[in-house]
């Protein structure tokens, strides 16, 4: 069995919210190929496609769109890049800030 991230695609609605959201997740998935690595995603996405109403009558809608990646991490070589991110901010100061306070709280560090 090889170790696979994949990426699924969820759209999120609300109804209390005016615009949607796209909910990447990123998992862990055991398998013996990339095809088994996408079918347990794809069962994962479905599995996962819920609605939640609260008390107070707000409801969300998490929907599964699509799996949009496989990566077999047993095939990647030390360093190489899983995951790329390019946010636009107001200032790198006030990011780098943000960023240093989350690593001294370890709330970057997964176990």
């Amino acid at each position: 069995m090889d170790k696979y991230i994949v990426r699924l695609i969820f759209s999120v609605k609300s109804n209390t919210l005016e615009l949607d959201q796209i909910d990447e997740q990123w998992r862990l998935v055991n398998a013996s190929c990339a095809e088994e690595a996408l079918e347990t995603a794809m069962k994962i996405g479905r599995l996962e496609s819920e609605t939640i109403e609260r008390n107070d009558g707000h409801q969300i809608t998490w929907n599964f769109l699509s799996v949009s990646g496989v990566i077999n991490l047993s095939a990647l070589s030390d360093g190489a890049m899983i995951f790329t991110h390019t946010p636009e901010v107001l200032t790198t100061e006030v990011y780098s800030t943000q960023i240093n306070s989350r690593m001294l709280r370890h709330d970057a560090v997964i176990a």
